[in-house]
């Protein structure tokens, strides 16, 4: 008599549909990386190059995705052909009975934590949008206070060309970190924390079955775990590079203003020793600026190394621990014999052999 679905396979279903769901949540996180890009246009001058290395960061994350989408699915498949060997008949494959995931970050309850954080989130945004309004003003302040004392094309120039660009809004750099937590928290880390409930296979023996979970307890669930870091540390990267902008802009406002005060002095000083004061006032000004600039680049520069430690740690996630083509290498040593090999061909000793059903809870 074959075994039933409530009992001898239940374990082995129950683990198949959570491997098909981390399949397709991986799939669907694949086009929600797509949402936590930033626009270039968002990104100030100096941080050009961080923006290259960011996209290309966010292009391997989603290439480690699809590759967590592609482990699991195959796993699931193994898995499923097991449970259909020993259920027969009565077994309808799991593999076509899971509900699909909801969309990442789909979440419809407002919980008082996340409602905090909704209300912190806005009040962040007020703030900056504030902060970008006093700038866009002290521009302008700069602009007519240079006029009377014959300096507006110098100032127009400077502004247009190394303050104006390097002038810009966190927003974009808030909204993209938080995406990135919301595929850690939200999708990943729900589906690895299932998956180490249920792993190891409790009510199996056998090589393939050790098997199995050896390569379920070394690879894929420390990758899983990975792939959590992976967009956790994405996501507080964007979260430091709001900040940063932040703290940036309040510098560029501070040397505006500075430099508007020391215009609008210049206006009461004697026309003999105007020009002497303006040269002076101007040489300051274009020091000011190169040093903020100068100061942003290495800022920037350094978090485009943190993004290329990020966008390393992603290649080698998606090569080293779900290539499915090199957990076959011999050298690996997790699957051999190989728990995927489940064939029709195997002998009812084998079967026995690989996979032995212990009724153990």
């Amino acid at each position: 008599m074959a075994p039933t679905l409530d009992v001898e396979i239940r374990d082995l279903v129950v683990l198949t549909r959570d491997l098909v769901e981390v399949g397709d949540t991986c799939a669907a996180l694949k086009e929600f990386v797509a949402d936590a890009q930033i626009a270039t246009s968002n990104w100030p001058a100096a941080g050009w190059g961080t923006a290259h290395a960011y996209k290309k960061a966010s292009t391997t994350a989603a290439d480690a995705m699809g590759a967590a989408h592609d482990a699991g699915t195959s796993t699931a498949e193994s898995l499923d052909a097991v449970a259909r060997h020993y259920a027969g008949a009565e077994y309808h494959s799991s593999l076509t009975s899971a509900a699909p995931p909801p969309p990442p970050g789909s979440e419809t309850g407002l919980t008082s934590a996340n409602g905090a954080r909704l209300t912190f989130q806005a009040t962040e945004g007020a703030v900056a949008g504030l902060l970008l309004l006093h700038l866009t003003r002290a521009r302008a302040s700069i602009g007519a206070a240079a006029g009377p004392v014959g300096l507006l094309p110098m100032v127009l120039a400077i502004d247009a060309l190394t303050v104006e660009p390097n002038i810009r809004e966190s927003g974009p750099f808030r909204d993209a970190g938080a995406k990135w937590n919301v595929i850690a928290t939200k999708n990943i880390k729900p589906m690895r924390e299932e998956l180490s409930r249920i792993v190891p296979l409790r009510s199996w023996d056998g090589t393939a079955a050790a098997s199995f979970n050896a390569h379920m307890r070394d690879r894929f669930l420390p990758a899983l775990e990975r792939l959590e870091t992976l967009a956790t540390s994405m996501g507080g990267l964007c979260d430091d590079m709001a900040t940063g902008m932040e703290e940036i802009n309040k510098q560029w406002l501070a040397l505006l203003l500075k430099t508007t005060i020391s215009l609008l002095l210049l206006n009461l000083v004697p026309l003999p020793y105007r020009p002497m004061f303006s040269i002076v006032t101007i040489s300051g000004f274009i020091a000011n600026v190169g040093w903020l600039y100068w100061k942003m680049r290495n800022w920037f520069s350094a978090k485009a190394s943190d993004v290329a430690e990020i966008e390393k740690e992603a290649a080698a996630l998606a090569a080293d621990c779900f290539d499915d083509s090199q957990a076959l290498e011999a050298k690996r040593n997790l699957l051999n014999p190989h728990f995927t090999m489940v064939s029709d061909t195997w002998s009812t000793d084998d079967w026995l052999h690989n996979w032995q059903y212990t009724g153990k809870v």
